[in-house]
């Protein structure tokens, strides 16, 4: 990094912490509600970690440079050169993670956003994911060891293993294997708690009500706005169960908005307060599981304040009532697109 005078280095710092919070924002107050997910998922053998899904691109080795293709519709691609992706989990945790000393846990990512950074244009995308999304997801055995690919929902892939780093390691794989094998980098993820303390952090955040809460919280009022408190928060970014369609599309929809309206109130306290950042950092950073290190986590909230955010993509796809729980099946084709141009080049 090139030597910076005393202001440059306040700002460039207020604009790190601040996408470093931004980042935190969108763990931890972005996870689903879902605790009752469907669990009883249709298994589907497989002898390695690389399904035979015909969504898979055809792959081969390049004989002159020796870098792995993928053809699709008869033209061939790579992957684009300085690409840096990180996959961002909220995590169904009412506390602090802990490790659950088994091969199983209950709690599932029930966010699920994909950051993907280009280093050689400079500009960051974000590709949100429903944890819905019905799709093959690994799961483990007694020693954390490989079993098999089943059919179920992506946020359940978070359930196969300790709740730490090896379900998270889990969700990353399920996470490659639906983006038609494409590799991600990093991850983080964020346990639930979050939410009311980012929320009151920044004086709550006020929304205008466009959907009818019932009795998933009476004081959500369609058509009132409302400064949330971090019981209202917690609600407003949660729910779904009696709320307008009932589908995380709906939820997925508030998330995005909450998270640019806490994003801009953050600004304003950053300016105000120079304790605000470690004040909130250090309650928010126990409830966080990272592969990567302190180094790295700057360095990402360096390449994003700045950089040129273009965007949150999702994917297209239905939305239906299973046997239980809600399901969502992904355009395949749409997503097909949306990763060629995210991750690949034409070659």
């Amino acid at each position: 990094m090139p030597k910076m005078n005393t202001s440059e280095r306040r700002v460039w710092f207020r604009r790190s912490i601040l996408m470093a919070l931004s980042v935190i924002a969108v763990v931890g107050l972005a996870y689903a509600a879902g605790k009752l997910a469907d669990k009883s998922i249709s298994a589907k053998n497989s002898e390695s970690q690389q399904t035979e899904d015909s969504r898979s691109a055809e792959s081969f080795i390049d004989e002159n440079t020796e870098e792995k293709l993928i053809t699709v519709n008869g033209k061939n691609y790579r992957l684009k050169d300085d690409l840096e992706t990180v996959l961002i989990m909220g995590v169904d945790e009412a506390e602090v993670q802990q490790d659950s000393e088994t091969y199983l846990n209950h709690n599932q990512a029930d966010f699920l956003t994909v950051i993907v950074i280009d280093h050689n244009s400079k500009s960051y995308t974000s590709l949100a994911l429903n944890r819905d999304t019905m799709t093959k997801i690994p799961t483990l055995g007694l020693d954390g060891e490989f079993i098999e690919w089943r059919d179920g929902q992506l946020a359940l892939a978070h359930t196969y293993g300790s709740g730490l780093e090896d379900s998270c390691e889990n969700t990353v794989l399920a996470v490659s294997e639906f983006l038609f094998q494409t590799p991600v980098d990093h991850y983080a993820s964020l346990a639930m708690p979050s939410i009311g303390i980012v929320n009151d952090a920044v004086g709550g955040v006020t929304v205008t009500v466009e959907d009818d809460f019932g009795e998933a919280d009476p004081t959500l009022v369609k058509g009132e706005t409302v400064t949330l408190n971090a019981e209202q928060a917690e609600h407003f970014v949660r729910s779904r169960k009696g709320v307008s369609d009932q589908t995380n599309l709906n939820r997925m929809s508030r998330q995005k908005k909450y998270i640019s309206l806490w994003k801009d109130k953050a600004v304003q306290r950053i300016k105000d307060d120079s304790n605000f950042v470690f004040s909130l950092l250090s309650v928010v950073s126990e409830y966080m599981v990272s592969d990567m290190s302190i180094d790295q986590l700057s360095d990402l909230a360096n390449y994003v304040a700045e950089y040129k955010d273009n965007g949150t993509l999702e994917t297209a796809g239905e939305s239906v009532k299973g046997d239980e729980f809600m399901e969502y099946y992904v355009d395949d084709g749409d997503l097909q697109e949306k990763v060629l141009t995210l991750f690949y080049d034409e070659v």
